[in-house]
């Protein structure tokens, strides 16, 4: 189903009921699959107008590994809105779809610059068939598209056009509440396939859209073949998705660098860069998967 958000709706802060779990965050990354590399930039606030940000780069040291850095427990002012954001080392101008949006980040080895123009209109949550889950946000939105700019790592400077994403969502974010779930965003030129796959109160959320020939349609269903290492961490997927157009589309790769971080007591993310094939080209995938901390110490410990 086509998204009818006109071109500025949601872009301004959201107000958040007063809870310790309500939160406003955006992230933008940038895909240098030939460098081996992947930079984020993410950001967020709370009710209380508490903010903080983080950025890291997958394959950022010499062994692969990723760079993580974060500011947190920043104060920001109630009325600083996000076409004019800063947040410690962060700043960003976020912009209606239909005009470009800049997001800068000066750490101590990542300095990065991105400036954003998206191939598609904004996917929301709430178009999916089941809405979107009201423990998990009050809506997220998703968009591909492209990115221009520079990536400092240490003394490596590296400029870039390249393909990026970006997502915003707000509301409630009970991590507890979530037994499961697996993020995949992937891209490959001109095409995008984004699927979020979520379980939770003893059922299954699917949301998400794929953007083929100029065409973006939703998610109607995704299946998933994926493989863990020691660590449960996944290092292949083959993901079969049908839209709602009745389009086939699959996306496959290997991991070449991840993360785990936990986010909540209930909750860790396990982060994967993944070079594949998205509907057949060459394309770079990106995994966020969710699992109880516990579940994963009694995997790892057989």
């Amino acid at each position: 189903m086509a998204s009818t958000v006109t071109s500025t709706e949601h872009f301004a802060r959201h107000i958040l009921r007063p809870e310790d779990v309500a939160r406003e965050s955006f992230l933008y990354n940038v895909k240098l699959p030939d460098q081996g590399l992947v930079g984020l930039v993410y950001t967020w606030v709370d009710a209380q107008s508490v903010a903080g940000c983080a950025a890291w780069i997958y394959g950022g040291n010499p062994d692969g590994s990723a760079i993580f850095e974060i500011a947190d427990g920043i104060q920001v002012p109630a009325d600083q809105g996000f076409d004019a954001w800063t947040v410690g080392p962060l700043s960003a101008s976020m912009q209606p779809s239909n005009e470009g949006t800049t997001v800068s980040f000066a750490g101590d080895r990542i300095d990065v610059e991105i400036e954003f123009h998206p191939m598609h209109e904004r996917y929301l949550y709430s178009e999916a068939p089941s809405g979107c889950p009201s423990y998990f946000a009050d809506d997220r939105m998703e968009q591909s598209g492209r990115v221009s700019g520079r990536l400092r790592i240490d003394d490596r400077s590296i400029p870039f056009e390249a393909l990026g994403h970006h997502d915003h969502s707000w509301g409630t974010r009970d991590w507890g509440a979530v037994q499961h779930y697996k993020w995949l965003e992937s891209q490959a030129e001109d095409t995008a396939v984004h699927v979020f796959d979520l379980q939770a109160y003893g059922e299954r959320h699917l949301a998400g859209y794929v953007y083929r020939d100029g065409v973006r349609s939703g998610v109607h269903s995704a299946d998933w073949d994926v493989t863990y290492d020691e660590r449960w961490v996944q290092q292949t997927v083959e993901l079969r998705v049908v839209d709602e157009t009745g389009r086939r589309t699959t996306v496959t790769g290997q991991t070449f660098s991840d993360i785990a971080f936990p986010v909540d007591p209930n909750a860790t993310l396990v982060e994967a860069m993944v070079r594949g094939e998205v509907g057949g080209r060459p394309g770079t995938v990106f995994l966020d998967f969710l699992w109880p901390p516990d579940y994963i110490a009694h995997i790892t410990a057989k």
